[in-house]
């Protein structure tokens, strides 16, 4: 009877060490959550606010690390021939900086570009237990990297980049909030490089007219002007807005355009 009464109550015992664990670690993941739409909702305001992507792409990776506690964070472009560098970073200053060194990685290739572009998330603990080719390893290793979460930055159907969070003290486990957190945040940022090469396009059609203006392309020139609101709205659809662009463009490099605001 005694047994009995002490297994009841180590039972009992567990159940409570069980229960403050479920409401401490949902505790945990309801901040985690809060901090995240904090994140993404500063960055979109950003992206709303200005039209200078260099600004915006590096709030975001700052923010990112600070938030994930991790050693480096990396927005990395490919190039035609899918190597490419970095082009944004935060990093802290216990480890070396990689931003604007050229990367040639002899293991990627097209075929790990088409993984990419369907949507890849790579989440790797260690670079040492996680099965990868030697000179991904000898690459990563050169870099500092221990750790890293890796997701594709998608503009308009066009694999753009990579978002990288690097963990160079040690080995680390990705949680699935800092997964879902970099793929929300790559939407956003798809959005902001989408949005400064649509203005570069503006930009340049209005310093034409501004040079070669004449009554009839005064018209054009202001039409140009509304057009560059439209990529600051909120309610913008990005699905639809190259095709209006594309089309403003032509219309007012012939001067002709018209502006109905809807």
């Amino acid at each position: 009877m005694a047994d009995l009464n002490a297994e009841f109550s180590s039972n009992i015992s567990y159940i409570k060490d069980l229960s403050l664990y479920d409401a401490s670690n949902y505790e945990y993941l309801l901040r985690q959550k809060l901090r995240q739409e904090k994140l993404l909702s500063r960055i979109s305001l950003k992206i709303r606010e200005t039209l200078k992507l260099e600004e915006v792409l590096q709030t975001a990776v700052e923010e990112v690390r600070q938030l994930l506690a991790t050693d480096r964070v990396v927005l990395y472009q490919f190039a035609n021939d899918w190597s490419g560098s970095v082009v944004v970073e935060s990093v802290s200053p216990d480890y070396m900086s990689i931003l604007d060194i050229d990367i040639n990685d002899t293991c990627f290739s097209k075929d790990y570009a088409i993984l990419y572009h369907d949507g890849r998330i790579r989440a790797i603990n260690d670079i040492y237990l996680a099965g990868l080719a030697s000179c991904h390893v000898k690459l990563l290793a050169q870099l500092q990297v221990r750790a890293n979460l890796v997701i594709p930055v998608i503009r308009q159907d066009f694999l753009w980049g990579l978002l990288i969070a690097h963990h160079c003290q040690n080995s680390r486990k990705w949680e699935d909030w800092e997964t879902e957190l970099l793929k929300q945040l790559s939407v956003q940022l798809a959005i902001a490089i989408q949005q400064a090469h649509l203005y570069e396009q503006l930009e340049a059609q209005v310093q034409h007219y501004n040079i070669h203006a004449n009554p009839q392309e005064n018209a054009a020139i202001y039409a140009l002007q509304k057009l560059r609101l439209l990529l600051q709205r909120e309610d913008i659809c990005w699905d639809n807005l190259p095709a209006i662009v594309e089309e403003s463009l032509d219309k007012a490099y012939q001067g002709i355009i018209t502006w109905d605001k809807k």
